[in-house]
């Protein structure tokens, strides 16, 4: 595989999905390899419950101790 082929060469994409990617201006196996989103979330760090404020974006770790039923 080179970099100036076409994303459709990578297993798993197909046209559909290399119409969402060249939506972004991604059509080639170049193209995807300097892609560099221009934001992202890090869900790395877990924080406790009692920390999060309404409008945060976070994520926890909890255990389910109970289920019940509908």
């Amino acid at each position: 595989m080179h970099e100036s082929d076409s994303i459709t060469r990578i297993k798993g994409v197909g046209e559909k999905r290399a119409e969402l990617y060249r939506s972004i201006g991604i059509e080639t196996v170049g193209d995807m390899l300097r892609y560099f989103p221009r934001d992202y979330t890090d869900y790395s760090l877990p924080v406790p419950m009692n920390e999060l404020q309404p409008e945060d974006t976070a994520v926890f770790a909890g255990t389910v101790i109970k289920k019940l039923r509908p």
